[in-house]
């Protein structure tokens, strides 16, 4: 597994892949969870 730093790098080349894997840790990864249960 990527690290998200060496993701945002390729990401930011636009690797479509990379991309993806970005968007993916941002909408179900650990601190998105925290979000969504911090709001309730």
């Amino acid at each position: 597994m990527e690290t998200t730093k060496y993701l945002l790098k390729f990401a930011q080349q636009g690797d479509v892949d990379a991309q993806f894997r970005i968007r993916y840790r941002l909408a179900f990864g650990k601190k998105a969870l925290r979000c969504v249960i911090g709001k309730k």
